[in-house]
């Protein structure tokens, strides 16, 4: 694994305009040093800037590029930060591009993303684009694009499109309608070449979150969406061939919320967080096998909105919540997790682009997260000290 090069940084940033294929200079700036961690702000640029979804890989070791999302040119387009430098280059000029939901396939050195009605790839060394395959009419995209690491296997939701009268400007408005009415939803997946696109899982039943395996790419991890604690079971898993479909990490009651599922990088372990049900309501983390349907589950101080672990499963890392907005760093030991640091991150939530999604980069030892705590969103480095 090539290691995640870190440069020095620059004492005041420096903003200016770009198209597709310019490179701005660096942002970047230390905004804490503690005995256990340095947290760096990778960007400043006052228009929103966010990391891609938690659940997909950003990081594209052979470049030691980041890559980002940002609206600093009036649309939502895809950027990459060059670890080495920090300085930021514009890869994508177009409108109706869902940034947060992009992916990278680290061994392509590719990042697939929607625009509009279609799945669309880019190819980090020419920045050239191409489009994969069109999306189903009558049909939304229900969260993140997932790809394989060679990026030869791709898939997505597709839930209908029906009628909502609850939705507003308020991040989950209308979640409890779309719950009730149990949209028609299948996942759609193909490869990374534009064939055999194909539906499975297709069911009476609002489907979200769906992630191939890593290191088995014929699985793919799905959800059931809606409220966690009234989803009657949440995490599913089925063949890309539409055969298999079972529950993973059962839930004995509706009331056991559990949510924001994610691969570790073996591709047979399973990470997730949430609470048990009353009277208890403790806060966990969670680690199920996809082989065998085992898991294990440890209990936290406090709730986290997202979790995400080290490829080890050694540490994990939590974003808080409102009362709270703490990225918490936790270490395994002895069966139980021990928190290490907390550093406030301070963010609102109150946009999906807002919300922290801290993700382990992959040597471990850094993490990177979204904040507003300076009024808009801006992506941020934390990086752990021996």
């Amino acid at each position: 694994m090539k290691r995640i090069v870190l440069a020095g940084l620059l004492a005041f940033p420096l903003l200016t305009l770009a198209a597709k294929g310019d490179r701005l200079p660096a942002e970047a700036r230390v905004v804490a040093d503690e005995p256990g961690y340095t947290v760096i702000q990778l960007t400043t640029d006052p228009a929103d800037d966010a990391g891609l979804y938690f659940t997909n890989e950003a990081y594209s070791p052979a470049d030691n590029l980041l890559v980002f999302t940002s609206r600093r040119g009036g649309n939502w387009n895809l950027y990459g930060l060059d670890l080495a430098d920090y300085g930021i280059r514009q890869l994508t000029d177009g409108r109706s591009i869902s940034g947060t939901g992009a992916v990278v396939a680290p061994d392509s050195r590719e990042v697939f993303y929607k625009q509009g009605r279609q799945l669309k790839a880019l190819s980090l060394v020419t920045l050239e684009e191409r489009i994969v395959t069109d999306l189903l009419s009558g049909f939304i995209v229900s969260a993140a694009v997932t790809a394989s690491p060679d990026g030869k296997v791709v898939a997505v939701s597709q839930v209908e499109d029906i009628p909502i009268s609850t939705r507003t400007e308020v991040i989950y408005s209308d979640m409890d309608e779309r719950f009730e009415k149990r949209p028609f939803s299948q996942i759609y997946t193909g490869n990374g070449d534009g064939s055999d696109w194909h539906l499975v899982a297709g069911q009476k039943k609002w489907i979200s979150h769906v992630l191939l395996s890593p290191a088995v790419p014929h699985v793919l991890l799905y959800c059931h969406e809606g409220r966690w604690n009234k989803v009657e079971q949440r995490m599913w898993l089925i063949g890309r061939d539409d055969a298999g479909n079972r529950k993973l990490r059962e839930e004995e009651t509706p009331e056991l919320s559990i949510g924001h599922e994610y691969f570790f990088p073996d591709g047979v372990h399973v990470g997730y967080h949430g609470n048990y049900p009353a009277p208890d309501r403790r806060a966990f983390i969670g680690v199920a096998d996809i082989r065998d349907g085992s898991y294990r589950e440890y209990v936290t101080p406090s709730g986290n909105g997202h979790t995400h672990a080290n490829a080890q499963g050694t540490l994990f890392v939590g974003d808080g919540n409102t009362r709270m907005p703490s990225i918490n760093v936790y270490a395994l030991r002895d069966g139980q997790l021990e928190t290490r640091l907390q550093y406030r991150h301070d963010g609102s939530w109150a946009k999906q682009e807002w919300h922290p999604h801290p993700r382990f980069l992959p040597d471990g030892q850094h993490i990177v997260f979204t904040s507003n705590r300076a009024g808009d969103g801006n992506l941020y480095l934390l990086r752990l000290k021996p």
